[in-house]
């Protein structure tokens, strides 16, 4: 009797083991659920023009997200083989910076990879800065105001508002159910083990002291 007791005692407290570290998985690292993108939101212009931007200068876009997981944000770029970088920096509502990404023009794709929980409906600032250290100017891409994304509200040069919308792509993703299921498992498994070592450890201390 007692070991069945022990033995539902283990399981129990292997699956709440399991349920917490899954939990904070999801919450906090939920790049190791491998995010599969599901939906790319972007603008659909029937004329672009393209933008001259010299090293020191940055643009601003103030963006509404349409759903909960920013994978992350692409931007048009005339592709360049030179050593430019450019920064883009996350930032939520209230002014504080979430994230910070970079990518050089010899990267084949031109995208922050965020990795960020954001909330839909609310407003994000999103900062595509030029480096001064950068050798020569950027090329970005826009186009008419109203045929930006959805999520698009305002954009900036410095200071100054631009009349058109930046050509800018938002890439969302979702868990994969089975990797998470996956995890619970892995962390069932290992809480049980570890139950087992420690009670294990428990009855041969209690043996020598009776000993």
């Amino acid at each position: 009797m007692n070991n069945i007791k022990t033995g539902l005692l283990l399981m129990i407290g292997a699956a709440f083991f399991g349920m917490i570290f899954t939990a904070v998985l999801y919450g906090f690292f939920p790049q190791y659920l491998c995010y599969a993108v599901y939906d790319v939101s972007e603008g659909g212009f029937y004329q672009r023009e393209e933008l001259e931007l010299a090293p020191g200068t940055w643009v601003t876009e103030y963006f509404v997200p349409q759903n909960k997981y920013l994978t992350g944000v692409s931007i048009g770029v005339v592709r360049e083989e030179n050593q430019n970088v450019l920064v883009g920096r996350l930032s939520d509502s209230g002014g504080e910076i979430l994230e910070e990404r970079r990518f050089a023009l010899t990267e084949v794709d031109y995208e922050f990879p965020f990795q960020r929980w954001v909330k839909p409906g609310e407003q994000y600032r999103l900062d595509i800065l030029f480096p001064e250290e950068n050798q020569s100017s950027v090329t970005i891409i826009a186009g008419e105001e109203n045929m930006g994304a959805v999520e698009h509200i305002s954009s900036y040069i410095g200071e100054l508002p631009l009349e058109n919308a930046l050509g800018i792509s938002y890439v969302y993703g979702t868990y994969s159910r089975k990797l998470l299921v996956f995890w619970f498992l892995v962390f069932f498994l290992g809480g049980l083990m570890a139950g087992e070592t420690i009670l294990h450890a428990l009855s041969r201390k209690t043996c020598r002291k009776t000993e």
